[in-house]
């Protein structure tokens, strides 16, 4: 499922990016906001293996709709620099607003599995309809009079490619989404098998064994808004060279995490390596698009960003199965140990960025390409 899944938001990502940069991000969002309503209506009516599968494709299109315009949309309203400490707040606020929904969700689990989709595609829904009503945007994109979509669509690919090949940096990043993908793929896909394999919950208040699944998130949360904090308040969103370095610092933890995690048959420290991976993950997110936001041209802004994300979606159908297959074949452990090698290239990438910006700033502007 997370293969069909990744694979959906692969094919759709780009030319969902280019729409939203061509036409509208506004209505790029609400688009996405009622593909993903609908796919978890299906998920909640029909809970059979064959519809969830066509609910992940369905829901997977609508995440590639709103992934890229909605940050996009952001910067176009209150520009680059004001934009770069809304991604870290609107993090916060993510979380928790999803800390508040985890108990919700566990109530409606508790009286039937189908409730916690429903609910979703219903405030999904909700979403789409108030942006519709109430919200409206300042881009305007610069295709020309009559233009049809294969040449829009030419000219935005075109100045896409051009925006990478200018900026090596952007390649090398494109690189780093792909290893994180591939990281993140195995611990999503295999975290809570490993914890049913290889650990026994211990009862908590006499409640059904899924309450524990909150309880893993919710710790992941809490030290995830904790860390993001720290974020704002210590690094200088509009500095390159801290902000590599919070990704160094943030990736090397998340590995390590993932790391501990898999081997780990003690109750206490498999938790504790699980929070703090989800924890990394949370803070990874908004500091990864800050850079990769910095210095784009607004006409391209989403198509890049959503070239980000299927980097990532490539990552993770790649090395899923495999993934997958080292569960298999040798151990789950093995597999989450493996997953979280792919994020040392990565670290590596972010030193040789965090290098290259100390050398501009000793010996001047990079006048190179």
């Amino acid at each position: 499922m997370g293969t069909v899944l990744e694979g959906a938001y692969l094919l759709s990502e780009l030319p969902t990016g280019i729409l939203a940069d061509s036409y509208s991000r506004r209505w790029s969002v609400i688009i996405g906001m009622l593909f993903t309503a609908g796919g978890f209506a299906l998920w909640g009516a029909i809970p059979v293996f064959e519809s969830i599968l066509i609910a992940n494709v369905i829901w997977a299109i609508g995440e590639a709709f709103i992934s890229g315009a909605w940050e996009a949309w952001i910067t176009d309203e209150v520009g680059e620099s004001a934009a770069a400490p809304l991604y870290l707040r609107a993090k916060q606020l993510r979380m928790a607003f999803a800390l508040v929904g985890l108990p919700l969700a566990i109530v409606l689990a508790l009286v039937s599995l189908h409730l916690p989709f429903l609910v979703s595609a219903s405030i999904y829904l909700a979403i789409a309809i108030f942006l519709i009503a109430a919200v409206k945007e300042s881009f305007i994109p610069t295709r020309a009079p009559g233009a049809g979509f294969i040449s829009v669509l030419k000219k935005t690919v075109g100045e896409t490619a051009k925006a990478f090949r200018g900026r090596r940096l952007l390649l090398l990043l494109l690189v780093a989404a792909m290893l994180f993908g591939a990281a993140s793929e195995g611990f999503d896909r295999l975290g809570v098998a490993t914890w049913l394999q290889k650990l026994t919950l211990p009862e908590l208040f006499g409640l059904d064994p899924i309450a524990w699944f909150a309880v893993f998130s919710a710790g992941g949360i809490i030290i995830g808004l904790g860390v993001t904090e720290i974020l704002k308040r210590r690094v200088d969103v509009g500095s390159e060279r801290g902000i590599t370095i919070a990704l160094i610092l943030v990736t090397s933890a998340l590995a390590v995490a993932m790391a501990v995690f898999g081997p780990s048959e003690l109750f206490w420290l498999s938790l504790i390596a699980m929070w703090t991976a989800h924890a990394m993950r949370n803070a990874y997110d908004p500091l990864f698009l800050v850079w990769i936001n910095r210095g784009l041209d607004p006409q391209i802004r989403a198509t890049v960003i959503s070239a980000f994300g299927q980097g990532d979606a490539i990552g993770q159908v790649s090395m899923g199965p495999i993934i997958g297959w080292i569960g298999v074949a040798r151990s789950l452990s093995t597999a989450i140990v493996t997953s979280a090698a792919f994020l040392i290239p990565s670290i590596g990438i972010f030193a040789m960025a965090s290098r290259r910006q100390r050398d501009q700033t000793i010996d001047g502007p990079d006048k190179s390409p």
